[in-house]
């Protein structure tokens, strides 16, 4: 096996990802100073269209002619003292290369990002949260008491739809039970009664 087929550590990884940045640090500046310059005379000439001579500004940074569609964006772009595009790094997406961010957590320390980033999204609760929770109810559905060693998913976050207070981690089918029950304690009710007088019959 060569040195070039052999699994690498992250350190290694992000010491190779430095090495390459800094040899091309210069050579992407001047692509992407290239392609930002395209840009602004493929969009110059296109307002040129409708207006002949059409409002413009320097870029605070670069001292670059920045052209506007109307009087007004100019104005607002004056008050907030804009950048044009290329100082403001949104040329090619980013400025950090795409594939930095890969390599500067471990795929552990991504799984939580991803998870907080989840929770909060839906919940607005961090991991830490839902770890008290889940201690709390000693690993186990608020409901029906399976353990979550006994399930292939993680526990669902159960909460009130109406004012998004958390209730409680069941597991997948009783908290897909309430939700086909709508969270009508009537219609649970009256569910138990009809199971339980049938229970009786038979």
């Amino acid at each position: 096996m060569t040195e070039k087929n052999k699994i690498k550590t992250i350190d290694d990884i992000r010491e190779n990802i430095r090495e390459y940045h800094k040899k091309h640090c210069e050579k992407r500046k001047l692509k992407r100073r290239e392609l930002f310059l395209q840009r602004n005379q493929l969009k110059f000439e296109k307002i040129k269209q409708t207006n002949p001579d059409p409002p413009s500004r320097k870029c605070p940074k670069c001292n670059i002619d920045i052209y506007y569609v109307n009087n007004r964006n100019l104005s607002m772009a004056d008050q907030k003292k804009s950048l044009c595009n290329y100082c403001k790094g949104s040329i090619c997406g980013r400025i950090i290369p795409y594939n930095k961010g890969k390599y500067t957590l471990t795929l552990e320390q991504r799984k939580i990002n991803n998870r907080n980033t989840q929770l909060k999204r839906n919940f607005g609760i961090t991991n830490d949260d839902y770890n008290k929770l889940f201690n709390e109810q000693n690993g186990k559905c608020k409901i029906c008491g399976i353990h979550k060693n006994q399930l292939n998913k993680n526990l669902c976050v159960d909460h009130n739809h109406n004012s998004g207070k958390i209730r409680g981690l069941l597991c997948q089918k009783c908290n897909a039970g309430l939700g086909a029950f709508n969270d009508q304690t009537t219609i649970i009710s009256s569910a138990l009664n009809y199971l339980q007088s049938y229970h009786f019959s038979s």
